[in-house]
Formats: C-alpha cells, structure tokens, sequence
C-alpha cells in the first residue's frame, strides 16, 4: 500500500515566506525594544546617542571694522557656514567695539569635528586669481616655497565676485587616478574677458590667493576655447572638503577677520532617559488604541491596521538607527514616535487623499531640512524617512493581517 501525499505547493511556499517574515519582525521588535541591547554575546545594539560627543566653545573674533553693514555681514556669513556645516546651536553677539574693529563673541555647542568648526569660524577666505612675476623662479632651490607667496604674484582684479560658484568634484588627474578640483564658475558675462586672460597667460602659472597663501595653477597651452579654473584640493574626508565648499561659497567677508581667543564650556547636552521614555510611549500607544476600540471611534479594521503599521515602522526604524550605529540625539526620539503615531493613524484614516497628506508633509519637510537651522534639518531628516516608511508599513500591515489570518 502506497501513502500518497497531497501537499500544496504554493501554499506551503506561502507559509515559509510568513514565517521568514514574521520572525524578521520579531527580530527587528527585539532590537528595537529598550533594555534588550544585548541579544548575544557576540552583538551588542546599543542606540548610539550623541550625549557623549557633544562640545562647547566661545570663540572671540575680531572684524577690521566699525561699519554696521559690514559686522552684520561678516556675522551672516560665519553663522550661514557654521548652519550649513550642521553645528547644532550657534549665538553670536556683538561686543566691545573700538575705534576701528568691533569684536564677535560666537558661541557653539555642537557635535561637529572641532578643528573644522574653528575654521570656518576664523578664516576670512578672501578669494583672488594672481599671476606670476616675471622675476621670480620657482625652480631656485633657495627659495623653496616662493610658489605659496603672494609676493610672487601680481595682482589681476579678479576676485570672488566674479565668480557664480566654487563646486568641489573628482577630475582625471595626469596620472590617470581621480582628485578633488574645485572649480571656478564664471558669471556669463564675465566668460569672454577671463576667457581671454587665460589666453593671455597660457603655459604660464596663475595662482589662486586665499587668506595670506596661494594655490599655483599651470595653464595649460592649449586653453584657448576653455574657461575652467582648477584647483587641486588636497583631501579626500567628506567633511573636509564640505568645510572647503562652504568657505569658498558661503560669501565674502568684507573685512579682515582674527581669531583673539577661545575658552571650552561646559556642553548643554539636550538629553532624556530613553529607556524609559520608550516604555512610557508603548505603554501610551497601548493605552490609546484600547481607547479608540472600546469607544469604537474607528472601525477595528483600520485600528488593527494602524497599531501594527506603527509598532512595525517605529521598529524598523530604531532597529535601524541601532544597526546602522546612526548618533541620534535622544530628545527628538519621543517628538518622533509622538508624530510617526499621528502620521500612520492619518494615512490609515485618510485613504481618499492619502497620497495629497504624504506628498504635502514630504513637501513641508524638505523645506525645513534645507532652510531650517538648528535641530530643525535634524528632525526633518528623519522624519522625511518615517513618512516614507510609514507608508510602506501601512500597506505591508494590511497584506500581513489578511495573510496570517488565512492561515
């Protein structure tokens, strides 16, 4: 007698995938849970705060000017670098004025690279294009560095204003690899004079002046028809080469600037206790749903929907953060959840202008992640990938129910 098995490919293929899915889930709820950091001795997923890399400084800086349009300036252009550098809280004060400086107090409290922070706070970056004096050699072995000195250029008129843009990209080099450029952007109607200056010094060397240095730049012989001006930018960081980026185009400081003094502070560390911020928020989310199904303010089938989207996408989400090792500052964690709640229970309760809510708030946020300032691009940064997210969750919610109810 022979046993003849009657199994359901498909089916049985359909009850894999749920369980693979299902314990994903789990996993991601496990790792995402607090006080569960440590799911084996090998792995630790810890939330990776930024509390502990938080710093604070006052820096002194003294503006060559008593001119109340150039101070305003000079503090729009430091405080426009240091927000687009993404330092978390900067303050600058006017202060002390002279007979012919005044002095700016800028105070930070941030989790930037220290070094780069300085810099953009204390270099002028005075821009000019300059080209070699006839009687200086660079070859002459007694002056090795006579390529870097001013004294060796002569002065063209060419200066930043002339200039749209300075845009950092890797260019071919000589040698067949790739380096940073920053390259000069001419203003359109200033493309045929500089286009005929690079004519009249082909083959020979120009610089580029920046705050008492130069960068030598060859032009090439046959740069004719070509009005790009290259600069090697020697790095490779990320964050360098935004610092450079920003110096270059943040704006022109309209008087020397110095550096008097600076003096560490004691941080002001926005922090909260996380672990049981997060339990109070699951706790909540619990206590509001019984709410919305007892008083029957929504049909259960969206109240379903909705509390597993927003346990799934608040899940991901800090599993994200812990496996990633993204630094978060733990203030913004409970307006987060807080707002991914609202968000999940208006698109589930929406769905006729689902997609005009979503569209507007991604809108909203992208504004506010480009001309906010302060933890405002933070927030909105994170937020733009929760509404992504809770979207998917969402619909992923109402497959998973319908599916694990047909087992």
């Amino acid at each position: 007698m022979k046993l003849k098995l009657d199994i359901n490919i498909k089916k049985a293929l359909g009850y894999l995938l749920l369980t693979v899915i299902t314990s994903l889930l789990i996993t991601s709820i496990l790792i995402a849970l607090p006080l569960t950091e440590k799911l084996s001795s090998k792995t630790n997923f810890n939330l990776n705060t930024k509390n502990g890399s938080y710093w604070s400084k006052e820096y002194f800086v003294k503006v060559e000017s008593t001119n109340n349009k150039d101070i305003e300036k000079t503090r729009d252009i430091i405080f426009k670098r240091l927000d687009s550098f993404g330092v978390e809280e900067v303050s600058i004060y006017k202060e002390n004025p002279s007979e012919s400086s005044t002095n700016l107090r800028i105070v930070v409290n941030s989790t930037k690279n220290e070094g780069l922070v300085s810099q953009l706070i204390k270099n002028r970056f005075q821009i000019a294009v300059l080209t070699k004096k006839d009687e200086v050699d660079f070859e002459n072995t007694e002056d090795q560095y006579a390529y870097l000195m001013p004294s060796s250029y002569n002065e063209t008129g060419w200066e930043a204003n002339d200039f749209r843009n300075i845009y950092i990209t890797k260019l071919k080099t000589n040698s067949g690899e790739y380096a940073h450029f920053a390259i000069f952007k001419l203003w359109p109607w200033k493309e045929n004079s500089f286009r005929e200056f690079l004519k009249n010094n082909s083959g020979k060397y120009i610089g580029v002046y920046t705050d008492g240095y130069v960068s030598p730049y060859q032009v090439p012989s046959d740069n004719s028809s070509n009005t790009m001006l290259a600069i090697p930018v020697n790095t490779e960081d990320a964050e360098q080469i935004k610092a450079i980026s920003l110096l270059y185009n943040a704006g022109e400081i309209p008087a020397d600037i110095s550096l008097e003094s600076e003096n560490a502070l004691t941080p002001q560390i926005q922090s909260i206790d996380h672990i049981k911020i997060s339990i109070g928020l699951a706790i909540s989310l619990v206590v509001v749903y019984l709410y919305l199904a007892i008083f029957k303010h929504s049909p259960k089938e969206i109240l379903l929907k909705s509390f597993v989207a927003t346990i799934f996408t608040i899940s991901f989400y800090l599993a994200g953060l812990k496996l990633l090792s993204i630094p978060i500052d733990t203030f913004l964690l409970p307006v987060i959840a807080i707002l991914t709640m609202i968000l999940v229970r208006i698109i589930s309760e929406n769905k006729d202008s689902e997609i005009q809510i979503e569209v507007a708030l991604l809108f909203i946020l992208l504004l506010a992640s480009v001309f906010g300032y302060g933890y405002l691009p933070i927030a909105a940064n994170h937020l733009i990938v929760l509404v992504v997210l809770s979207k998917i969750m969402v619909l992923f919610s109402s497959w998973y129910i319908h599916k694990v109810r047909n087992i």
